[in-house]
């Protein structure tokens, strides 16, 4: 007997390079880290976090490959939660490396079943002063990608953890769409 059918998503040209990257041993990750002044209320920006993760599907997709077969398929969740983690340095103490933090948060399975692959990590450096960084696998962001999700969950957090009302374009028919453009000789671009 066969492996079960799987249904999924072709990789856009972009994915598929960065695919052949990780295939060669290097996982590229797209990180940001915000700094946040103030009071700040962990439960909204968990909220928030969430709901934009609901709305694009990009951050809950992971990516499956058949036995056999080089490429994989985007899977996308119905629903994910980021994976998400709180530092807080003891007392008296510093956050001393952060790029040290960084890197570790930058170690990424990209076939992590039935789960978003956005890890956020909230650095709590005192009461009022916080760094959330943000990690995704570059095959799902870029740093253009990353600015749009930080405005997103600013404006979530201020509306509570409610998400935008206006539908986003999701990534797979940007993905589908730079298919049917180079498939089609018509439609290929000009060089």
């Amino acid at each position: 007997m066969g492996e079960p059918a799987v249904q999924g998503f072709r990789l856009s040209p972009q994915q598929r390079h960065l695919w052949s990257l990780h295939r060669e041993g290097s996982i590229y990750a797209s990180q940001i880290v915000v700094l946040l002044n103030g009071d700040l209320d962990q439960r909204t920006l968990r909220r928030a976090l969430a709901s934009v993760v609901a709305r694009h599907e990009v951050l809950r997709t992971t990516f499956r490959r058949r036995s056999g077969i080089k490429v994989p398929l985007q899977m996308i969740a119905e629903a994910a939660k980021a994976i998400w983690n709180e530092v807080k340095p003891g007392a008296g103490e510093t956050l001393s490396s952060p790029q040290r933090l960084l890197e570790e948060r930058s170690r990424l399975s990209l076939e992590e079943p039935g789960g978003s692959l956005l890890r956020a990590t909230l650095v709590n450096m005192d009461r009022v002063r916080h760094a959330l960084i943000l990690t995704v696998p570059a095959l799902c962001a870029d740093s253009r990608s990353l600015g749009n999700l930080v405005a997103e969950i600013a404006e979530a957090y201020s509306q509570e953890g409610a998400g935008g009302s206006e539908e986003p374009v999701q990534f797979v028919q940007f993905s589908e769409w730079q298919h049917e453009v180079l498939e089609d000789p018509e439609g290929a671009v000009a060089r």
